[in-house]
This record gives C-alpha cells, structure tokens and sequence, in this order.
C-alpha cells in the first residue's frame, strides 16, 4: 500500500543546502528570547497596575484599521492565488491574537470583558486559526512547488 507525500512542513530543511539563515541568526533570536526575560521579570515588579493614556480611542482605531488593511489584503491575496498570501495571513493571525489578548486584558468593566471574551472565542481567535492555517497551506504549496 502506498503512502501518501509527507507534507513538506513536517520535514527540516536539508542541512546539505546553503544555510539562508546563517549561523548567527538563530543565535540572535534565542539571545534576544533570553534577555527578555529578565527585562518582562522586571516590568511585571515595576509596572503601575494602572495606567491612563490620552490616546485610548487613536489606538484603538488604529489598529483596527490596521487589521482591516490586512484581511482585506489577505482576500485579495486569496483570490489571486498570490504567494504572498503566506506572509500576510501570517500577520492577519498575529494581529488578530494580540487584538484578542488586548481586549479582553483592558476591559474595564465585568460586562465589558464578558464582551471580550466572547468577541475572542468567536471572532477573533477562530479567524487566527483560519489565518494560521491559509499561511500554512500557502507555504506547504510553495515548497512543493519548489521540488
């Protein structure tokens, strides 16, 4: 009985082929991962437990009209057939995790959270997932395609 491709994702890369990372890059990031941690230790003794911006509303709308340039790029994208669609829906679902977190973490009230939270579980996190899952097709294509 013959098996089916293995999906190119579930392989590493060949270390026989030129290293496009370089050595120092995951260096870098695993170094960076770990000076972070002292650092977040840090803010969470150090931080206020509360803050007042004056700019609560710009941000806000701003980042929404961030997200809404990026799904509306990832349907474009899409409907293309566009191999860029891999690095976009990876955004789409970054922006929409932190959006998530976000609103439910700055709620100010148990009504307002309770919104939140079901914004999150409905909306927001299922459409990371579907994003998360476009870019990771899209790659898979891709790398097919290559071999």
């Amino acid at each position: 009985m013959r098996q089916p491709p293995a999906d190119p994702l579930d392989r590493p890369l060949d270390p026989a082929t030129p290293a496009w990372a370089g050595r120092w890059v995951p260096r870098l990031y695993l170094g960076v991962a770990t000076a972070l941690i002292p650092w977040t230790v840090y803010l969470g003794l150090t931080l206020p437990l509360r803050q007042t911006i004056s700019h609560y509303r710009a941000v806000w709308v701003g980042y929404d009209i961030v997200l809404i340039v990026v799904l509306a790029r990832i349907g474009w994208l899409a409907s293309r057939r566009d191999p860029r669609l891999v690095l976009t829906a990876t955004t789409g679902a970054t922006l929409l995790v932190a959006d998530a977190w976000f609103d439910v973490m700055t709620a100010a009230t148990s009504v307002g959270r309770l919104g939140a939270i079901l914004d999150a579980v409905l909306l927001e996190l299922p459409g990371a997932v579907l994003c998360a899952v476009l870019a990771r097709r899209g790659l898979a294509a891709l790398i097919s395609a290559r071999r």
